[in-house]
């Protein structure tokens, strides 16, 4: 009999249990809006899930394998977040729309309570320095002063040991959905090789969770642009509006500059590939300017002030994540180089002036 009670009960309880996550929330600040779930481990963001606030509370539920980490947003505050990470199970949240430090999360699982003790290292920093900003903002008037220079060295120091400690935790955490989610938001900045050493060290079964296969997209696509790959070829348009495809630019050896007139790191670069093209343009180097500007004007423009005399083209849609072009070779920030040879087969993608010099005359002698 007992032996039966027991597996009615584990059966009721069972029963009882969300099949996925169920968040109960309160906002304070605000009476009416909307939270929205988001992933940011893709291009495009990813809208997991949204929630009606009504007199201040809202209830989301939804299904999810394994562990999504995701960002919990409240519509018309601008890009902060509470860091989530959904799995099955209840969670408790209370947020503050007027200051998005301000939140508490409680239960979910595992990976929802070493998040909470990861983020609470920033609140401490953040407590810190919040301690002495208005003395800080005083000292800024007199930057010379050895006040200020004596508060600018303590909010330093507060920093770096945040940092330290941020290291330290993800690295006692090694196999961790939080130290997973931390390699995929990382990913985008990461050499190839570094990004598959990091994936490499965590398990089948988080490598094949939401935030695994985000990663292992991202190195799928960097493979495929890796040195000695035939670099994809796209059309675009030249300042007159006449068509034309990256590969039918011809040359011995030809850099892909990816820019806009808008981009100040691209146009200080431009002086520099103007003395390459004059030196080395004769003997068969050619560089394509793509741009990511979305008006032909302003884009004509830059092109006459800074004297750029290869062929230029742009499909004027802008840079952001999600676009073709930005998607085909993986480019989440410009300017962004790309160096091919003769038969359009990737060299060197964002080198230094000083390698990408070196690596061109090198061709060139081929």
């Amino acid at each position: 009999m007992r032996k039966l009670y027991v597996f009615l009960l584990m059966v009721l309880v069972e029963a009882c249990s969300p099949s996925g996550y169920e968040i109960d929330g309160t906002v304070n600040g605000i009476s009416e809006g909307k939270v929205y779930m988001i992933s940011f481990l893709k291009t495009v963001p990813d809208t997991l899930a949204v929630a009606q606030v009504r007199d201040g509370h809202f209830h989301v539920e939804g299904e999810c394998l394994g562990v999504i980490p995701a960002l919990l947003m409240v519509d018309g505050q601008g890009m902060g977040g509470i860091p989530i990470y959904l799995e099955k199970g209840r969670y408790h949240v209370e947020l503050d729309a007027r200051d998005v430090r301000k939140w508490r999360i409680e239960g979910g699982g595992e990976s929802q309570r070493l998040s909470n003790e990861y983020q609470q290292i920033d609140r401490c920093a953040n407590q810190a320095v919040d301690s002495i900003r208005d003395e800080f903002m005083e000292a800024i008037k007199e930057p010379e002063s050895p006040r200020f220079l004596q508060l600018r060295a303590h909010i330093d120091s507060i920093l770096l040991v945040a940092e330290e400690r941020r290291m330290l935790f993800l690295k006692q955490h090694a196999d961790s959905y939080l130290a997973l989610n931390d390699c995929a938001v990382r990913a985008y900045a990461m050499a190839l090789e570094d990004l598959q050493a990091a994936f490499g060290r965590f398990s089948e079964e988080m490598q094949n969770s939401y935030a695994g296969k985000a990663i292992a997209e991202r190195i799928q696509k960097m493979e495929s642009l890796a040195p000695g790959r035939i670099a994809p070829d796209f059309t675009l348009a030249t300042p007159d509006g006449e068509s034309f495809t990256m590969h039918s630019v011809k040359a011995k050896v030809k850099l892909l500059d990816f820019w806009a007139s808008w981009c100040a790191p691209c146009r200080v670069l431009i002086p520099q590939l103007r003395d390459l093209y004059q030196e080395l343009h004769p003997q068969g180097f050619e560089i394509l300017g793509i741009s990511f500007d979305d008006r032909r004007d302003v884009w004509a423009r830059a092109i006459e002030e800074e004297r750029m005399s290869w062929p230029q083209g742009s499909d004027l849609k802008g840079f952001q994540p999600g676009l073709p072009l930005t998607e085909l070779y993986a480019i989440s920030g410009i300017p962004h180089m790309v160096l091919l040879d003769g038969d359009n087969r990737i060299v060197l993608v964002n080198p230094s002036m000083e390698q990408l010099e070196k690596e061109i005359v090198r061709l060139l002698k081929k």
